[in-house]
């Protein structure tokens, strides 16, 4: 059941009992501004979805649970470290406004709010309403900003490509025995002994040697094609185990007219033929499955398995501190150009959308910057494409006027492009004005160059060098 946590302070409140020195210490470590500054931020009404309106045991307070999970990722901490800061820390205590005997929660309680967070998408909201919150405390600007991305990897194993293969076969085997037990004596024994022990684990199928690996990748391939078609069409076609085998299969094999007969040392070679090849790696798409326990997880080149996450954050020069706007999580597959657009318009959402977005090459594509400028900001990136080539130097006798550094009076020396002063200068009684120079440079670098040089009262010079 659903209840905001009392306002009313405890007499039994720990502070009251500290001396003074430790007190006085206390209220100035970051305990206090914690306790005043940090937890009025945090709405407990957003929450609310989460339990129930008026049945069942009243819910820790959500400010002390969200104030716990934000203390954790502060200090970097494990769940059951930060639980043991909460039971004995008096600075947890102070910042939490708890007392002894409240400060105590189970991790079962963290894991729960965490799965509520997830399931009714509110740790979206929770970051978007908080972090609007401490942007207008601490008054921090936002019109200038800048995006960039970084590579996560979820809490999964890093399986090679047969590994893949035989893994994701075990969890359907696993499900089917456990929700189709009749399904599952379909299964030939021989192939389902590759992949599954009888207790449910792991057979040592996946660890071949690079030698024998390539020869168990083609079993495999002509494994999951048994699996899918022999499940199609049954009840065992609802599990989202089986729809992982069909997709590792679109993923991994290219289904052919012909039939592939196995090798006669082959581990199926007494099975039949199956129309099934492998795919060259080359051409397995980036977006293929990486692993059974996490089916949302893809491929980057340069950084390997898991996701990208965008990160905007503020980057203005008085800002007192800068702070994150907005976090997204993408593919790691996908382009980080896709994300310009949709981040400058959840911005623009919340009414925090900057005049200027810096961000790196591959978020400025031209589209990109005129998008950005219809929506009123102006999108700063470096130019893509190759480095510009090196110019070479200009040759000896291809001089121009602005090589030379010429006063038009004639009392101060004009100065060759060697930096050396002219030992001498004359203006002849010329319709042009015609000024003659001498200076000492080097003969190579020596040249005729006809400079206009208009002041006031002096009509067209010539300067001779």
């Amino acid at each position: 059941m659903y209840r905001k946590r009392n306002p009313q302070d405890s007499l039994f409140d720990m502070d009251y009992f500290l001396p003074p020195a430790k007190a006085q210490r206390l209220e100035a470590s970051w305990a206090e501004a914690f306790r005043h500054r940090g937890l009025p931020l945090i709405d407990e009404d957003l929450f609310a979805p989460l339990y129930c309106e008026d049945t069942g045991r009243p819910n820790r307070p959500v400010e002390t649970v969200f104030g716990v999970l934000l203390l954790k990722e502060m200090f970097n901490l494990t769940d059951m470290e930060a639980l043991d800061q909460l039971e004995f820390n008096l600075q947890w205590h102070h910042a939490l406004a708890l007392t002894p005997e409240e400060a105590h929660l189970c991790q079962k309680t963290l894991h729960n709010f965490r799965a509520g967070l997830m399931e009714h998408d509110l740790a979206r909201v929770a970051f978007a309403e908080t972090t609007d919150r401490i942007l207008a405390a601490l008054g921090v600007k936002v019109n200038r900003q800048r995006l960039d991305s970084t590579h996560v990897i979820s809490n999964m194993a890093l399986l090679t490509r047969l590994g893949l293969f035989c893994e994701t076969m075990r969890v359907f085997l696993s499900r089917l025995k456990a929700d189709h037990p009749r399904l599952y004596g379909r299964v030939p024994e021989d192939l389902r002994g590759r992949y599954l022990k009888e207790d449910g684990d792991a057979t040592g199928y996946g660890d071949a040697r690079s030698a024998e690996g390539r020869r168990r990748l083609s079993v495999c391939a002509r494994d999951v094609y048994r699996l899918c078609t022999l499940f199609r069409g049954t009840a065992a076609e609802g599990l989202a185990e089986y729809a992982l085998v069909e997709r590792l299969l679109q993923d991994q094999c290219d289904v052919v007219k012909k039939k592939q007969r196995p090798a006669p040392d082959d581990d199926d070679a007494g099975e039949g033929r199956v129309p099934v090849v492998l795919k060259a790696p080359k051409k397995v798409s980036s977006g293929s499955l990486q692993s059974p326990h996490d089916p949302d997880a893809t491929y980057d080149g340069h950084k390997g398995k898991g996701y990208d996450v965008q990160v905007a954050e503020t980057c203005h020069e008085d800002n007192p501190v800068e702070l994150i706007t907005h976090v997204e999580v993408t593919d790691a597959c996908a382009s980080d150009t896709e994300a310009t657009v949709p981040t400058l318009e959840a911005l623009a959402r919340r009414d925090l959308q900057p005049e200027e977005l810096v961000a790196d090459t591959t978020y400025g594509s031209a589209d990109n910057a005129v998008e950005a400028a219809r929506q009123g900001s102006e999108l700063v990136s470096p130019v893509s494409g190759p480095a510009p080539a090196a110019e070479e130097e200009p040759a000896a006798a291809t001089l121009t006027a602005a090589d030379f550094d010429v006063d038009p009076r004639p009392e101060e020396p004009a100065v060759c492009p060697a930096g050396n002063f002219s030992t001498a200068q004359a203006v002849p009684e010329t319709p042009a004005n015609r000024l003659e120079l001498t200076s000492t440079d080097r003969p190579v670098r020596a040249a005729l160059c006809f400079m206009r040089v208009r002041p006031s009262g002096i009509g067209r010079r010539t300067v001779m060098c």
